[in-house]
Order: structure tokens, then sequence, then C-alpha cells
């Protein structure tokens, strides 16, 4: 992802060809799974798809503190229900402080990258494991399920998971 982000659509038909630009039925069913969990996506015509390298090294140390699950969603609210550009650091050191971590540290986390190797180490693991997209999960660290999922299809893989 370029630095100044890419139009979401045009990054689609990029990513998975011209059909995947053109249609919104993958936004669609995301915004109904969102709506089943509490969770408001605003997707529009003019949405931009933004480099989340900063925000994933905010993650990577926010879990030293016990927080990423926190940060991870407050960025996503930021970013899908909020549509904040989550690639600059005033964003992120705002989101950050949202969930209790300081400002100051944020903003050293962001301008001396410390965390950017292990962020690109992670990537790095997550590509070999053939995850080329999100949302991905990995079950077991042997069971990949890609792609947004509804409760249904959670629940008959998991079962799975467990009885293998």
């Amino acid at each position: 992802m370029p630095a100044e982000g890419q139009n979401l659509r045009e990054h689609l038909m990029e990513k998975y060809g011209p059909s995947a630009g053109r249609g919104n039925g993958a936004r669609k069913q995301l915004t109904e799974l969102g709506n089943e969990l509490g969770f408001e996506f605003n997707y529009h015509d003019d949405m931009r798809v933004v480099n989340t390298f900063k925000a994933h090294q905010l993650l990577h140390w926010a879990k030293q503190h016990g927080l990423q699950t926190e940060l991870k969603m407050a960025l996503f609210t930021a970013f899908f229900t909020h549509c904040q550009d989550v690639s600059q650091n005033e964003v992120l050191v705002t989101v950050a402080e949202s969930v209790g971590l300081p400002a100051a540290d944020a903003n050293t986390v962001l301008s001396s990258e410390q965390y950017a190797d292990a962020v690109r180490a992670a990537q790095t693991r997550w590509l070999e494991k053939d995850v080329h997209a999100v949302p991905a999960f990995s079950f077991n660290d042997a069971y990949p399920l890609p792609g947004a999922q509804g409760e249904a299809t959670f629940a008959r893989y998991l079962s799975k998971v467990l009885a293998a």
C-alpha cells in the first residue's frame, strides 16, 4: 500500500480483478455482519484504503501494555465508522490515548519506528502462510479461515478444529 493510500475501488480491482471494484457485495456482507455484532461500517464511494504499517507498530507496542485488542477495536472504529485516516500520526496518537496509552509514548513509538522490524517479521510470517488479505483467522496455527464470516461459519469451523 502506498503511503498516501488508495481509493478502495481501485485497490480492490488491482488486488482481485475488475469485478471486485464494481460490486458492493463484500462491503454489503461486511456491513450486515457488523450490524449483527453491533459494529457500524460506513463505506462510501470515495473511501480510501490507507497504509496501516504505523498502526501495526502501535498495536505491537500496545500488546506489551495489555491493550492490543482495545487499540485494535478503537482503530477499526476510527477508520470504518468515523472515516478517520489511521495512517496519520495525530489520529493514531489520539486513538491510542483513548484506550489508556500515554500520548507521549505513542508519539515516541511512531517517530522511532522501534517496532518496525517486529511488524515486518510478523508480516513475513503471515505471507509465508499464504495470508494475503484481511480479515483472516488461524486456529492452532494450523487451520486457516479466510474472510469475514458469520457466527454459523465460525461455530462450524471451531467444532471442526476442536474435533481434530
